[in-house]
């Protein structure tokens, strides 16, 4: 029985680092440094679409997704009460890719709103739309 327990301790004593918190902390600082400098993290490089309101008036809805065929546009990213006056801009960090984007102005329900298919944003160069003032927007 002896021998059992010094078994288990000295298997527990190589482990324990492990699973103390602060040793778990640094295993997964550790892994998620290894991935961001290997290129692996999930949904890549990140890269930048900057929103500029070229329209008339302002906005208070600029959704993006991805480019497909998915219809479900997301949430808006601008905050809950925020605009998006024009000549304002607006940054959004996203991963490497193609997107599509709409952006609706607060004031006009009549209006279809904006929309632009397959922006591509590029992890070094990122992309810009200017809203209202693009050959493929709506409206």
């Amino acid at each position: 029985m002896v021998e059992d327990k010094g078994s288990r301790n000295a298997t527990t004593s190589h482990t324990a680092w492990i699973n103390a918190p602060i040793g778990r902390g640094m295993l997964v600082a550790c892994l998620l440094a290894l991935l961001a400098m290997t290129g692996c993290a999930a949904g890549g490089a990140d890269g930048t679409l900057i929103v500029i309101n070229g329209a008339g008036g302002a906005l208070c809805s600029v959704r993006v997704k991805k480019a497909s065929s998915q219809t479900f546009w997301g949430r808006n990213r601008l905050r809950s009460g925020e605009r998006l006056e024009p000549g304002a801009s607006l940054t959004l960090d996203l991963p490497a890719g193609y997107y599509d984007a709409d952006a609706h102005l607060c004031d006009d329900e009549t209006h279809l709103g904006f929309g632009i298919y397959d922006i591509r944003v590029d992890a070094q160069a990122g992309s810009t739309w200017v809203v209202g003032n693009h050959p493929d927007a709506g409206g």
